[in-house]
């Protein structure tokens, strides 16, 4: 609908996907492999893993060593114990009186050392990068337009929008979308309704603000392609000064190109089970 570069409307996004981000798991086999993603099924005496390769790999639960939910056993360490001696390498798990360290990551070989045998453990502080992935979801939003003129014509506005995403692609948290999908506003004042279909690019930044807990803004930029459908024949200047506009001064509907930005909130609590 109509309004100037400098007046363009934001609205307000906020996107609660449930479980679309999910905390990865790490399953460690006997053989010493270990496979990232998350557990999507178990039944009986086996379970299916999607990896973070978007593959499903089956296995059987007698060749699970175990599941490790925190992901600090990437990260090499120095563990030095109380006789002088010390130690390289990753721990993989710990109980209540043992930390589980193996020399090399892939490696079956593991050593149990007692925690009241430790002096100090320091971690090397590295981030592993993860490799670029792709997904394709949709999420619900309600479109709350800020323009006077808008708001005189619309009500609010609930739509749907798809996502192709690239995640991850330059670090491990920022991640750009190509978006599509569509606004209903119902009218009032003689419009009946009008409808935005975005074309957009998606900037998405994610922090952590808790262990299962994730927030990140989000600029869309881009265009949209807007209708407008009348009750009787429109007399109104509204939708009629912009220079992509099509449609009559006396016509049933109009539409337009114009651009639009979109900023929002994305939450996600994550989990696993």
């Amino acid at each position: 609908m109509k309004r100037t570069i400098i007046e363009t409307t934001i609205y307000m996004l906020l996107a609660v996907m449930l479980p679309a981000a999910i905390y990865a798991e790490a399953v460690f086999l006997k053989d010493g492999s270990i496979i990232e993603g998350r557990i999507v099924k178990e039944r009986g005496g086996t379970m299916e893993v999607r990896t973070t390769g978007n593959m499903i790999r089956k296995l059987k639960r007698s060749e699970v060593l175990r599941i490790v939910y925190e992901e600090q056993y990437r990260q090499p360490c120095k563990i030095m114990l109380m006789n002088g001696t010390l130690v390289d390498g990753y721990i993989v798990d710990e109980d209540r009186d043992r930390y589980y360290v193996r020399s090399k990551l892939t490696s079956p070989d593991e050593k149990a050392i007692d925690k009241k045998e430790v002096q100090f453990i320091e971690r090397v502080r590295i981030e592993r990068r993860r490799p670029a992935s792709r997904r394709v979801y949709a999420m619900p939003l309600i479109s709350m337009p800020l323009s006077e003129n808008f708001k005189h014509y619309n009500d609010t506005g609930f739509g749907i929008l798809a996502l192709y995403s690239l995640d991850d692609i330059i670090t491990n948290d920022f991640s750009v979308a190509a978006v599509s999908g569509y606004i209903h506003y119902p009218g009032k004042n003689g419009v009946e309704f009008s409808l935005n279909i975005p074309i957009l690019a998606s900037f998405k930044y994610s922090f952590k603000l808790y262990r299962h807990f994730t927030v990140a803004p989000v600029l869309m930029p881009g265009l949209c392609l807007d209708y407008i459908a009348y009750t009787t024949a429109a007399n109104s200047t509204y939708l009629t000064g912009g220079s992509f506009l099509i449609g009559g001064a006396n016509a049933m509907s109009r539409w337009g190109i114009e651009p639009l930005v979109m900023a929002g909130l994305e939450s996600a609590w994550s989990y696993s089970e």
